[in-house]
C-alpha cells in the first residue's frame, strides 16, 4: 500500500510540474472541451509558438506562432486547402483621396501617351488583341532604328504631385524577352529625375511591374513626365502596358503569401456598420500587388469599411 501510495504522489508531482516529458508519451484530452496554452496568463498576453519538430526531414521546423504584437498567426511554411480560406481585414485607408489620381490608363491610352523623345521612332496605339485590365492596353510599336530613351511619355494633365506616394505597379507584355536593364521607368521632377529600371519580362508572358520610388517628396511633387522608355537598343519589337498605379505604403495590407500561381482571390466590403456585404469588383476598389509576399492596395475611398478576403486554393 504504501508503495503504491508513493507512486500516486510521484505520478501527481510530475502532472504539476512545468515541463511534461519523456520518451513515447501521449498527450490526450480529458472531458474539457478546450486545449489552452498558457493558461495561468493574468497579465499583458504574449507571443505563443507551437513547434513540429521534423526530425531528420529538413533542417527548418514547421511553427505555428500567435503574434501579439500583431493580433495574427503566422506560419512559417505554406498553407495548403481545398477549401475557401476568409479572413477579416483592416479598414480600407482612403487611398482615392480627393484629388489624388489612383489609375494611369484607361481604355484609351494612346491619346494620353505620346513618343517620348519625338523622332517617330516608337508608335503608339490602343490594342485590344493583348490587355491584362477592360478591354484595351497601350501598345508601343518600337522600329529597327528606334535608340536609347525611346519610348511612351505620359504628358496628360501634368504637372502630377506624387507625395507620399512610394510606389508604382503595372502590367507589362513584350513579343521579345527583355533583361533587368533593358528597360526603365523615368520620372521627371522640377527637381531632377528619377531614373527605376523596371526588370526583366519573359517573352509573350504578360508580368506584374512593381517598383519603388527612390526620391523624397520633395522629389516628386510636380512631375512633368512620367516614361517608360528602353536603356537597351533591342531593335524592333512590340511592347504593351495595361493597368498602371501608384500608392502610397500606408495605403497597403500585408497579405503574407503569394497568390497569383495558386489561387483565387476576392474581395468583400461592409459599406456600413452593421450593413450587407458587397462584392467588390477587380481593380475598380482595389488591386494586388504581387510581389511575392502579396498586398492588397485599397485604392477606394471607403476608409471606415470593414473587408473580408477570401482566398480560394486548389
Amino acid at each position: 500500500m504504501k508503495k503504491f501510495q508513493l507512486m500516486v504522489n510521484i505520478l501527481v508531482l510530475l502532472m504539476f510540474a512545468s515541463l511534461l516529458m519523456g520518451a513515447g508519451v501521449y498527450l490526450r484530452g480529458t472531458s474539457s472541451t478546450d486545449f489552452e496554452i498558457d493558461y495561468d496568463q493574468t497579465g499583458a498576453g504574449a507571443s505563443q509558438t507551437i513547434t513540429f519538430n521534423r526530425g531528420s526531414t529538413g533542417t527548418i521546423d514547421a511553427i505555428l506562432t500567435w503574434d501579439e504584437t500583431n493580433d495574427r498567426f503566422e506560419y512559417n511554411f505554406p498553407l495548403q486547402s481545398r477549401l475557401l480560406i476568409q479572413f477579416e481585414g483592416e479598414d480600407g485607408t482612403n487611398a482615392a483621396a480627393a484629388g489624388q489620381t489612383v489609375s494611369y490608363m484607361d481604355d484609351s491610352p494612346s491619346g494620353e501617351h505620346v513618343d517620348s523623345e519625338g523622332n517617330s521612332k516608337v508608335v503608339m496605339s490602343d490594342d485590344a488583341t493583348f490587355f491584362k485590365m477592360g478591354a484595351k492596353s497601350l501598345k508601343i510599336a518600337y522600329a529597327a532604328d528606334a535608340l536609347v530613351e525611346d519610348g511612351s511619355a505620359y504628358v496628360t494633365g501634368q504637372p502630377y504631385n506624387w507625395t507620399d506616394d512610394e510606389n508604382i505597379g503595372f502590367w507589362a507584355y513584350s513579343s521579345i524577352a527583355l533583361d533587368g536593364n533593358d528597360l526603365a521607368f523615368e520620372l521627371q521632377d522640377n527637381g531632377g529625375e528619377q531614373v527605376v529600371l523596371i526588370g526583366a519580362i519573359p517573352a509573350t508572358t504578360w508580368t506584374w511591374i512593381s517598383l519603388a520610388l527612390p526620391g523624397a517628396n520633395g522629389d516628386k511633387d510636380n512631375i512633368s513626365e512620367l516614361r517608360i522608355v528602353q536603356k537597351v537598343d533591342k531593335g524592333e519589337f512590340d511592347l504593351y502596358i495595361d493597368a498602371l498605379f501608384k500608392w502610397d505604403d500606408a495605403d497597403d495590407m500585408d497579405l503574407l503569401y503569394d497568390i497569383i500561381d495558386d489561387g483565387d482571390f476576392s474581395v468583400m466590403a461592409d459599406p456600413t456598420a452593421g450593413g450587407s456585404w458587397v462584392a467588390k469588383t477587380r481593380y475598380t476598389n482595389y488591386f494586388i500587388d504581387y510581389t511575392g509576399t502579396d498586398h492588397l492596395v485599397f485604392i477606394t475611398d471607403e476608409s471606415a469599411n470593414k473587408w473580408i478576403l477570401g482566398y480560394s486554393y486548389e
